[in-house]
């Protein structure tokens, strides 16, 4: 009887150090998720980058094949531009055959670059209900997208002009073994969207090299008839 009593106060004892230590384990294998997280994002940014630096994508300002709901701007001088901008956007319809929309959502994919290299990135996500008029957005900023983290990544959300959250930085949002909210972000938000900002970005340099092509062959087809007379 007095073993197992010394048996149950022993692991009362011992049980609050396990559960600390299972704890402390749960948090380092979330903080090396969350590394690998990042790399995976470096790794992405740099593959924009050699994509916007290699195809001089800063100076073609004539492209005329984009993805389908795809706009191209450059500004905010579009002669002298610090950023290009994709926008992405998908009218909300009142029922499956109703041609009326009563909404809208739009995605801006901002890059800032001096043509060679990337200095920030945007994302800015809009939603406005035509019916009701209510307006949400939320503004992911990057300023430093070269770098191997992104702590300093920030969210500003707005709901109907005023500000929820106002550049909350993503070291600030919880990673707990409970809520690994900023894991979550960066594995369901953030490379997904590079991977989509990427795919849009290599699908219009290559599809403007091949317009280029294009003219350039019916040139050539042009002056080499020129020796026939």
């Amino acid at each position: 009887m007095k073993k197992t009593v010394i048996t149950v106060i022993i692991t009362m004892l011992l049980m609050p150090v396990m559960l600390f230590s299972q704890n402390q384990e749960a948090l380092k294998r979330i903080e090396e998720q969350g590394k690998s997280y990042d790399r995976q994002i470096l790794e992405l940014y740099n593959s924009i980058q050699r994509v916007v630096a290699d195809n001089k994508l800063m100076e073609n300002r004539d492209i005329k094949t984009l993805p389908y709901q795809t706009e191209i701007n450059f500004g905010p001088d579009s002669k002298n531009p610090q950023y290009v901008e994709l926008i992405k956007h998908i009218y909300i319809r009142d029922g499956l055959f109703s041609s009326k929309p009563i909404g809208l959502e739009e995605k801006i994919l901002r890059i800032y670059s001096n043509g060679t290299t990337i200095s920030k990135l945007e994302t800015i996500i809009r939603t406005k209900n035509f019916k009701t008029q209510e307006v949400e957005s939320v503004i992911v900023t990057d300023p430093s997208p070269s770098s191997e983290t992104t702590d300093d990544v920030t969210f500003t959300h707005q709901y109907n002009g005023k500000t929820v959250i106002e550049q909350k930085k993503l070291s600030e949002v919880k990673n707990n073994v409970v809520m690994p909210l900023r894991n979550e972000i960066k594995l369901q938000f953030m490379i997904p969207n590079l991977t989509i900002l990427y795919n849009n970005i290599f699908f219009i340099t290559e599809s403007y090299k091949e317009e280029n092509k294009s003219t350039d062959s019916k040139m050539s087809e042009f002056i080499k008839k020129a020796i026939q007379y």
